[in-house]
């Protein structure tokens, strides 16, 4: 599971992502919603 805080808000949650599909995923959000602290959880 893999979880960024976008804005006060705002939360996006995605289930079942490769490893390597994670940092791709959070650079188009954050480039999208601007920079954010990315929390990745196992």
């Amino acid at each position: 599971r893999f979880r960024m805080d976008t804005g006060p808000a705002v939360r996006l949650t995605v289930s079942g992502l490769a490893v390597a599909d994670v940092e791709p995923l959070a650079d188009a959000v954050a480039g999208a919603a601007g920079p954010a602290p990315a929390r990745s959880y196992g």
